[in-house]
């Protein structure tokens, strides 16, 4: 493998590779500083959900969304996925004052990053799996306030639900550390 300088792109890297099978060299590229700008925007969105709090309340449902159906489920980078589980965290704690916003936000959320623990844990990416976990763990803290007003976040299956998955997880991680230890 070996790249090619000349006459690269500002911004676009390009690399050739023999690949088995094929004849020749075939190239591939990708536009870094595309990728570049979209982890900026995300850590700026973060950084301002995190700074204004509620203050950002207004934006959150333009924000989320495009956190939700993009970010969260990046296929290229896990800068970006890490970033807007962040910043999702964030904008569900600027709900706090509307508890069925925040809990509908959370849920959306949620489900978004247990699709990508599925994808994750079939991939046996162990540190993109501990990244998804940390932060669910993270954005359930938003919701200590819930039992004083006698309010919940999950039903008892979506909980159970939650724990048997987080079992299972356990289970193949451990499973892994022992293959890998031998």
């Amino acid at each position: 493998m070996d790249a090619e300088d000349e006459g690269e792109e500002k911004g676009v890297q390009k690399l050739n590779l023999k690949v088995k099978g094929l004849e020749g060299q075939q190239q591939v590229s990708m536009n870094t500083n595309a990728l570049e700008v979209k982890i900026n925007a995300v850590q700026i969105l973060k950084n301002l959900a995190r700074n204004l709090e509620a203050s950002i309340f207004d934006h959150v449902e333009e924000i989320s969304k495009v956190m939700i159906e993009k970010a969260l489920c990046d296929p290229f980078a896990m800068t970006i996925r890490k970033e807007s589980a962040k910043c999702m965290r964030f904008c569900i704690a600027a709900c706090k004052e509307k508890p069925e916003h925040q809990r509908a936000l959370f849920i959306m959320t949620y489900v978004r990053l247990i699709e990508e623990l599925d994808k994750r844990t079939k991939r046996q990416e162990f540190d993109q799996i501990n990244s998804i976990l940390k932060e669910l763990f993270k954005m359930l803290k938003n919701f200590y306030h819930f039992k004083k007003q006698n309010l919940t976040v999950f039903t008892v299956d979506d909980a159970t639900t939650l724990v048997k998955r987080l079992a299972d997880t356990i289970k193949l991680i451990q499973q892994d550390k022992k293959t890998r230890v031998q």
